[in-house]
């Protein structure tokens, strides 16, 4: 009957294992930006998971909202503006978000709160 020989320890590669190789973006194919701005929207189509926003303002301009979203941009905000019309008049919502969890959309209306000395007001999305 043979004898099992014991192997040998493990020893690592002597020289390093390459990473696998990405497939460069093609240049037709923009990079999608992690804080591109939503065009404003009427109704979100029912198959969008809800989520929550933070409401900061509901301005009679559309270049005062404008004014504003780049504001919160500039400070790391991912704000948008949508409109809405109420009573038969067109108002510019301010808006952060959204988010997934309430919890988060809690820290960014307290952080819009604190910092940026903003009134929210929290609402389920969309």
């Amino acid at each position: 009957m043979p004898q099992v020989q014991p192997q040998a320890a493990f020893q690592a590669p002597r020289e390093p294992v390459p990473e696998p190789m990405r497939q460069p973006r093609p240049q037709s194919e923009p990079a999608p930006s992690l804080q591109a701005r939503p065009e404003p929207r009427q109704q979100a189509p029912a198959t969008q998971l809800p989520s929550w926003v933070v409401q900061v303002a509901s301005l009679g301009t559309a270049a005062g909202a404008a004014e504003l979203e780049a504001r919160l941009r500039a400070a790391g905000y991912s704000a948008f503006v949508e409109q809405a019309e109420v009573n038969g008049k067109r108002y510019y919502r301010v808006r952060v978000g959204p988010e997934i969890d309430r919890a988060d959309a809690e820290r960014a209306a307290t952080m819009l709160r604190d910092r940026q000395g903003l009134e929210t007001l929290i609402q389920r999305y969309p």
